[in-house]
């Protein structure tokens, strides 16, 4: 291990003395002053607002703190690390940890209304300031301007209030040896309707990326800009959120255009947009889940607009894949002598659904995420994942987070009954592009073996079938890094290639 790593294991041991002798020595000088009770040293205010103010700052800072740990955790940066984090709680503070800890600190002593405590988190931030700075020099000769335009673009310690308000995207972190990068959040209008898209690339000549999230209604737009910053640098890529989700949820109110006819148009028409805005011919489409269903059907119908179909926990026939998903999911609560999922699974019967049919979705889709089956890794499915990224989203103001609740279950109440008749093995037969179908090995959500059947059954000039061992519904997520690597290696060799021709 070296010198660096064994510094960065060992910096808690000395973090925890340092903190306690600065409260010790700062509860010292208090009492020496006779201001050791903070309700007397500010009289003038009520004890109920000093301790109020102390429980807002362990509700505020406390979650700060432990989310710098688990981000720089999570992405393995430790010691000298060649891994820059940026994502989560780092998209507001550049120091989480240092700035978490600090007003922790600060709100424990208002709580107990003890100045010295007060003064020893005050204390300890004013010495982490000094510590950033010198960290954050090794930080810029280590990363170079990746890491000066991050720390243009974020707060060194308090995040700015106005980001829980305003909604917007990260600027691209290059090396600073391209002027023509794109990190934009626009709204369009899309079938008579006001839509949201992210389009986001380290240089705006990169062959286009169009997502299409699953759902419906279930937006995916910062959860993909996570998993696809990799590609940023090879590819334009564009997130959308459909008409009903997430920004775009307003658009559900146009009832009579919430239908999958209409998605089709509303795919084809940004498609359009796009190649026009960055004059291009075609571009890369990429459909998950009930994303699959429009984006099968969309490249099906119009593939001059696109260079080949990427479907990912691809959707085939719908009622055969719920029946399938339950079976499973029941099967497997069984082998396990799970037998509160198993009367669960039982109470509902299997599909299709009678009476109280999207409760009754909801339950199985539980207990599904349960045995494995949405997100392989969490016996909870993909709910964590989900929530995770829209907490942390800077798309997405306070708003646009509840309209992502309503997004998923409005726009399942109009839109299931009809995905529940797509059969692509009638619909979608033959595309006149590539096709390459990405299927994690466990998906029960979107059946694995039937996007196998269909993907066997359907022409195209080429086509792979590129199997993710270690995911389910969600090998974009999952598996990020393998996903992103074949992007790179399979996908864009055509985007280019045509795009050159």
């Amino acid at each position: 291990m070296s010198k660096e790593n064994l510094k960065f294991l060992l910096a808690p041991f000395g973090v925890a003395v340092g903190i306690t002798v600065f409260i010790y020595l700062s509860t010292q000088v208090a009492a020496d002053f006779g201001i050791s009770q903070l309700n007397r040293l500010l009289a003038f205010l009520p004890e109920w607002i000093l301790i109020g103010l102390g429980i807002a700052l362990l509700f505020m800072f406390l979650p700060i703190f432990l989310g710098g740990i688990y981000y720089l955790k999570r992405r393995g940066a430790v010691g000298q690390s060649n891994v820059l984090v940026t994502n989560g709680i780092y998209q507001y503070t550049r120091n989480p940890i240092y700035i978490g800890i600090s007003m922790t600190i600060c709100g424990i002593g208002l709580i107990l209304l003890n100045t010295g405590v007060v003064f020893g988190g005050i204390a300890w931030l004013l010495l982490t300031c000094i510590q950033c700075k010198r960290e954050e020099r090794e930080l810029e000769i280590r990363f170079g301007d990746r890491y000066r335009c991050y720390k243009k673009q974020t707060p060194m310690l308090f995040p700015h209030a106005r980001i829980l308000f305003r909604a917007g995207t990260p600027g691209i972190l290059t090396d600073g040896s391209t002027t023509k990068c794109i990190a934009l959040l626009e709204k369009v209008r899309i079938g008579g309707s006001d839509q949201w898209i992210l389009e986001r690339s380290e240089d705006i000549d990169n062959p286009i990326v169009l997502y299409i999230h699953g759902g419906p209604g279930t937006s995916q737009l910062t959860s993909n800009r996570q998993n696809t910053r990799d590609l940023e640098k090879y590819f334009m890529v564009a997130n959308w959120d459909q008409r009903g989700a997430g920004k775009s949820y307003d658009a559900i109110k146009d009832a009579g255009r919430m239908n999958i006819e209409q998605f089709i148009d509303d795919t084809r028409e940004l498609t359009r947009y796009l190649l026009k805005k960055f004059r291009k011919e075609r571009l890369v489409l990429v459909g998950h889940s009930w994303g699959s269903v429009i984006g099968a059907l969309t490249a099906s119908r119009y593939p001059e607009l696109y260079h080949c179909y990427v479907g990912i926990g691809q959707v085939t026939n719908a009622e055969r894949g719920e029946a399938v998903s339950y079976q499973w999911t029941l099967g497997q609560a069984k082998e396990r002598n799970d037998r509160r999922t198993v009367r669960a699974l039982e109470k509902i019967g299997p599909p299709p659904y009678q009476g109280n049919w999207q409760k009754k979705t909801i339950i199985e889709r539980r207990c599904l995420g349960k045995m494995g089956g949405e997100f392989h890794s969490s016996g909870t499915g993909a709910f964590g994942f989900v929530i995770r990224n829209l907490i942390f989203s800077r798309e997405y103001n306070l708003n646009d987070r509840l309209n992502f609740f309503r997004g998923v279950l409005g726009s399942m109440k109009i839109l299931w009954p009809e995905l529940l008749k797509v059969d692509l093995f009638e619909s979608a037969q033959e595309f006149k592009i590539p096709v390459f179908f990405m299927e994690g090995r466990f998906d029960y959500e979107s059946p694995s073996n039937l996007a196998a059947d269909y993907f066997g059954s359907l022409k195209a000039p080429s086509k792979k079938l590129i199997w993710f061992e270690n995911s389910a519904h969600m090998p974009n997520a999952e598996e990020r890094s393998l996903f992103n690597s074949i992007m790179v290696e399979k996908v864009l060799p055509i985007a280019a290639g045509q795009e050159a021709g």
